[in-house]
């Protein structure tokens, strides 16, 4: 997927697909025009996680995948527990092409410093440590569980480049996860 400026372009390069072996593990399969990465995958939030405490007042189940309906193309991946919150902003630098940033906050700031990742996981590389890198800021306001509000200011780092802003109001796109609300 590259970005035009205003939508998003999509040009097949490959396939991935997951098998989940277990309700806790899986694999994943990489599959290039030349070559396969098989890697296994373990998930990252737990249902039994406790939900937030959102807006000092209500426990919301509020991970879960997130786009902003009048700006399509972008989104966010958000895994909440009951203290602290991850997002994974997915967006496209200055040329096009598809970047992302990672960031954590304690629900008791009020925006998330997000980083850019260099090295890392590469399904054709040897392996590296990944290096994270502030690049600037989201901050996600929730109404409920599946509306809320989201603006981001994000300045790419070399080799990057590009300056990606964006705000407006920001829908769930799946179901809840079931955190547990009732604590």
């Amino acid at each position: 997927v590259t970005w035009t400026g205003t939508t998003p372009k999509l040009s097949l390069t490959g396939s991935i697909s997951m098998v989940y072996t277990s309700e806790n593990s899986g694999v994943i399969s990489i599959a290039m025009p030349d070559k396969t990465y098989t890697e296994n995958i373990v998930p990252l939030y737990s249902p039994d996680n406790n939900c937030p405490q959102v807006n000092g007042a209500e426990k919301l189940d509020i991970t879960g995948l997130w786009f902003l309906p009048d700006q399509s193309g972008f989104g966010s991946t958000v895994l909440a527990t009951d203290t602290a919150e991850t997002t994974i902003f997915y967006h496209y630098d200055d040329v096009g092409l598809p970047v992302w940033a990672i960031g954590n906050r304690g629900f008791s700031e009020s925006s998330t410093t997000m980083k850019q990742a260099s090295n890392g996981f590469c399904p054709d590389c040897e392996f590296s440590t990944i290096n994270l890198t502030d690049i600037g800021s989201i901050n996600n306001q929730y109404n409920d569980e599946s509306t809320g509000d989201v603006s981001s200011d994000l300045q790419l780092l070399s080799p990057l480049s590009g300056h990606w802003i964006s705000n407006g109001e920001s829908l769930k796109l799946n179901k809840n996860f079931g955190c547990n609300i009732n604590q």
